[in-house]
């Protein structure tokens, strides 16, 4: 899978294209904190580091 393909890092900061419940969980579950900004037909639009993105 992907999130275990990624070097270790404390961090993520991705695109649209990475928006993804699972995707999010994933991470969390790996203690990574990402930064992803949400796609526009969210229902719930998750926060993020605007700056840092």
């Amino acid at each position: 899978m992907v999130v275990e393909a990624l070097p270790h890092s404390k961090d993520l900061l991705a695109d649209q294209g990475y928006d993804s419940d699972w995707f999010r969980q994933r991470l969390i579950e790996q203690g990574i904190a990402c930064c992803i900004s949400p796609c526009g037909n969210r229902k719930v639009q998750h926060e993020y580091d605007k700056t840092l993105y």
